[in-house]
């Protein structure tokens, strides 16, 4: 194991100075040896050991005899860390590649590469899909602009998701800024649900819920049913707008009603239309249809094709600009 180290460390080397090069060829040469069963005849191994004890029999003899004694094992041990340590960053950059951060579909976990800071912006999930993704449609999602606009925005986001949040500023200065030329639409993505939901009809507001909800979005999918709800009296954006900036009021039906009744809308109508299992359904099918996405975290954004995770909002307006055509201004 004292060649492979050797070849490592003066492969490296003989990059930046020709004085290397031989000792790389004879370190391929026991290298190769080694490897077909048979003893190395260059006396390589013997020559690493007395150049590395010998130097350190110079400050730290006690230190020179144990590197002696034990050199071999610990060329094993840098060799495997070596081994481990090339995985784990292949690991991470096809991580990178596909998901936008080191550590795969949730992004949690330390990630040193980061280079686009998308790494910490978004809330995600881990929904199991396989396969090949089917870029969403409008399906019927609350829209502000032209059906015929230039350029079609889609964002799939969870009212129990701070990064959702905290990009509506950003959404509506988006929607301000470009007026005719984009069509925005919003799609449900609550982090409590999964594809099938637990219960259908006949579910209350304070039982309704789906599988693998978690504590930190738990009330996401009502709060969902709720704007859709919204929508249904034509007050989705205003709806939107407040269960935006109230995040607390998720939490129970009596919150969600309460703004409902902020926004104007009919107390009666918003509390029977929370237990129609036609708006349980319309979120469900938001969903499934970001999970065909490939979507894994919130908030994700679909221009024209191009998908987004958690943009800032210099990148998502220079995404907006490239679609339309246009320069940075």
């Amino acid at each position: 194991m004292l060649c492979l180290l050797a070849l490592l460390v003066f492969a490296t080397l003989a990059l930046f100075s020709a004085r290397y090069r031989p000792l790389a060829r004879e370190a391929v040469a026991c290298v190769f040896r080694r490897i077909t069963l048979r003893k190395c005849t260059t006396a390589l191994d013997q020559r690493v050991k007395a150049m590395v004890t010998g130097r350190l029999m110079l400050s730290h003899p006690a230190a020179a005899r144990f590197v002696h004694r034990h050199l071999e094992a610990m060329a094993w041990g840098f060799v495997l860390v070596g081994i481990a340590a090339t995985g784990y960053l292949g690991y991470g950059f096809y991580n990178f590649h596909r998901y936008g951060n080191c550590n795969g579909p949730t992004g949690k976990g330390f990630c040193i590469f980061d280079p686009t800071g998308t790494y910490g912006r978004y809330s995600g999930i881990v929904t199991g899909q396989r396969g090949e993704k089917l870029a969403p449609g409008e399906h019927g999602g609350p829209a502000l602009g032209p059906e015929n606009a230039r350029v079609t925005i889609i964002e799939f986001g969870s009212y129990s998701c701070p990064y959702t949040r905290a990009t509506e500023p950003t959404t509506r200065e988006l929607v301000r800024r470009y007026g005719n030329e984009i069509r925005f639409v919003f799609r449900h993505f609550p982090l409590d649900a999964v594809p099938a939901p637990r219960k259908e009809a006949g579910t209350t507001c304070e039982e309704s819920s789906f599988e693998g909800v978690s504590a930190e979005h738990a009330g996401a999918t009502q709060a969902a049913i709720a704007a859709c709800c919204a929508a249904a009296q034509g007050r989705f954006w205003e709806y939107h707008a407040l269960v935006s900036v109230r995040p607390d009021a998720i939490a129970s039906c009596a919150g969600l009603t309460g703004l409902a009744i902020q926004v104007g809308l009919d107390e009666a109508s918003f509390t029977r239309c929370l237990e129609d299992p036609a708006m349980r359904s319309r979120v469900q099918r938001d969903f499934e249809d970001g999970v065909k996405a490939g979507i894994f975290g919130t908030p994700t954004f679909f221009i024209n094709g191009s998908v987004l995770v958690a943009p800032s909002a210099e990148t998502l307006f220079a995404a907006v600009d490239e679609a339309l055509g246009a320069p940075r201004p």
